[in-house]
């Protein structure tokens, strides 16, 4: 280990970040990803329920955390990268067709008399869902689990896509018409 990473491996989190952006010195990056690889893991695990394909997400994500550090304000290091994390792992499920969108706000179904107490007990309803969050765009998809499932507020939403807040507003809306569109085409 030579003193310039012996010296980075002393500062905060904070302070590491800070580094990178000023320095773009990838053994910044390298320090925070040893501090939290356990972490990223662990999450890849729960959501992936497999090591292999947790393995993976955990180089993909550090792959990653080169340009998004670059793009994002971050106030707590740790709390960022797990919510990184979970929503990497979310969009691979996504693309597996092997999420199931239980939460997702009955706002988006307004229009077809959806409603989550009788609609989402429907086996039928969620998969046809499933269905047609595969045909949106995936920025759209993306945007809207991250805001009807996760509850993230558009601020939250541009810190973890990178979008700016109105490219985000407008992804949700976008993605919503079209989920409407294609619910009632199959009236």
């Amino acid at each position: 280990m030579n003193r310039k990473h012996r010296h980075i491996k002393k500062l905060n989190d904070l302070d590491v970040i800070q580094l990178y952006q000023e320095t773009k010195d990838r053994q910044c990056v390298g320090v925070l990803f040893e501090r939290y690889a356990h972490l990223i893991f662990g999450v890849c695990l729960k959501y992936l329920k497999n090591k292999e394909d947790g393995e993976d997400a955990l180089h993909s994500i550090f792959e990653k955390l080169f340009d998004l550090l670059l793009k994002n304000n971050i106030s707590r290091f740790d709390s960022w990268v797990y919510s990184v994390s979970k929503n990497h792992c979310l969009m691979i499920l996504r693309k597996k067709s092997k999420v199931q969108f239980q939460d997702l706000n009955e706002e988006i179904f307004i229009d077809k008399g959806i409603t989550e107490e009788d609609g989402f007990k429907d086996e039928k309803k969620i998969k046809r869902l499933e269905f047609f969050m595969g045909k949106i765009k995936e920025e759209q998809g993306y945007c809207i689990q991250l805001f009807y499932m996760q509850s993230k507020s558009y601020k939250e939403i541009s810190v973890i896509t990178g979008y700016e807040i109105k490219q985000v507003k407008s992804h949700i809306q976008n993605g919503k018409r079209m989920l409407q569109t294609l619910f009632k085409k199959e009236e």
